[in-house]
């Protein structure tokens, strides 16, 4: 592969910005769980959730397009710069409250700002060949996979943004000191591809749930604080990590990493799953 050296070859899919709320106290590095060394390791978050040249058009010898070169990773920039604000007052503003009520706009952004999330992610490149190949076609290439991928962010987030901003919103607050996880696939759905159903932890104190409302007269503007206790956190991290091991019936979702400001936190989601494996066998 052609080395460009004003290429950004380490292209973050999970913004830093959004990792920061998973950090360590003090310090930009976070506990990751490795699926593949079994390993729990402090990492910066410079250096996770991130894959060489994603978002560049490149040729079957991996080549980058000059003439396209950062043009996505640009743009995400942007939508990053503009939404960490709104972010972290959105983090602000729940505390100390039992409900939230969306003001303006703020919705609508908080759905815009998931969808990207989703469509971003290396897992929609992942799925495009196995999508085809079950249409009767073929995605083969490095090229084609890169341009399917690119070419689908569009329409694909205004279907995902759709179905959001249709969804009830829940918002849990852990009670217990350690905290939510995350993971290189930020969003958990229970029912893909319906994203109103889906689970997305947005801080180590803070998590959402989407669900489909029960009338069309509920007002989704209105939103509960949910406090959850230990037992009810780690079940909900054990969630996050079975969509990396694939549990949710995806032939394509699964991830690396699983990601808390915690130890602990990992630890116990792992021992969960693995005690609740041992059950089901």
């Amino acid at each position: 592969m052609n080395e460009t050296s004003d290429v950004k070859k380490k292209q973050h899919y999970v913004p830093e910005m959004m990792l920061r709320a998973f950090c360590i106290p003090n310090s930009n590095r976070v506990w990751e769980y490795n699926l593949h060394s079994g390993f729990i390791t402090k990492k910066n978050i410079s250096e996770i959730c991130a894959e060489r040249y994603l978002y560049e058009l490149r040729d079957d010898v991996g080549f980058v397009n000059p003439n396209t070169t950062n043009l996505l990773e640009n743009e995400f920039d942007k939508i990053e710069g503009e939404f960490t604000n709104f972010f972290n007052c959105f983090l602000e503003d729940l505390e100390g409250k039992d409900e939230y009520t969306f003001k303006d706009d703020s919705r609508e952004k908080l759905c815009f700002w998931i969808s990207f999330l989703i469509i971003r992610n290396p897992l929609v490149k992942k799925a495009i060949p196995i999508v085809a190949n079950h249409l009767g076609g073929e995605v083969d290439s490095i090229f084609s996979k890169n341009y399917a991928f690119i070419q689908s962010i569009p329409d694909g987030f205004m279907w995902i943004l759709n179905d959001l901003l249709k969804g009830k919103i829940t918002i849990f607050r852990s009670e217990c000191i350690d905290g939510f996880v995350t993971s290189d696939i930020p969003v958990c759905f229970f029912k893909y591809p319906i994203h109103q159903d889906c689970y997305v932890p947005v801080s180590n104190k803070y998590a959402l749930c989407f669900t489909r409302p029960h009338t069309c007269l509920d007002n989704l503007s209105k939103v509960v604080i949910q406090g959850v206790k230990k037992k009810q956190v780690i079940n909900l991290n054990k969630m996050m990590y079975q969509v990396l091991l694939g549990y949710n019936n995806s032939i394509f979702l699964s991830g690396n990493s699983l990601i808390a400001s915690s130890k602990i936190s990992i630890k116990e989601a792992v021992y969960a799953e693995e005690q609740g494996r041992h059950f089901r066998h």
